[in-house]
């Protein structure tokens, strides 16, 4: 099957690397490691009036802010770079049943942790577990 940006190697998202003090206010970069490759990336920070920022990776090809970067040929490139190259995700694919393994894989899973809390994202990953089921069902059926 084509390769989809879902099978690409991905960065951690900025927003962990935030959280675990390895991003601060003051970085203007930070060295990921993706699919064995190591390359410093750029960050970019977007400041707010009362005093809180976010950050995002620059991304190397085309320097749009992004959360995260792929590995693809060899370079790393944000998501709007990979749907310019025509590089779709899984369910573009029509690969429902991918979809719905690795939706079940992640509910099937412990929630993620950050600095205590708890992160719930059951409703919407069983939201979108039931949307792909559903898309297969209609496939199967002949009706898309």
């Amino acid at each position: 099957m084509r390769l989809a940006q879902d099978d690409l190697p991905s960065s951690p998202l900025i927003s962990r690397l935030r959280a675990e003090g390895r991003v601060t206010r003051a970085s203007t970069s930070v060295t990921v490691t993706v699919g064995g490759l190591t390359r410093e990336v750029r960050v970019v920070h977007r400041d707010f009036p009362n005093g809180g920022s976010w950050s995002f990776y620059g991304c190397p090809h085309c320097g749009r802010r992004c959360r995260r970067v792929r590995l693809y040929e060899g370079q790393l490139r944000c998501p709007t770079c990979l749907c310019r190259l025509k590089v779709p995700y899984r369910v573009q694919l029509g690969d429902h049943e991918g979809v719905i393994a690795r939706l079940r894989e992640k509910l099937s899973g412990k929630p993620l942790a950050l600095s205590g809390r708890t992160i719930h994202r059951k409703k919407e990953l069983t939201a979108s577990l039931r949307k792909a089921e559903l898309r297969l069902r209609a496939k199967a059926l002949g009706l898309k």
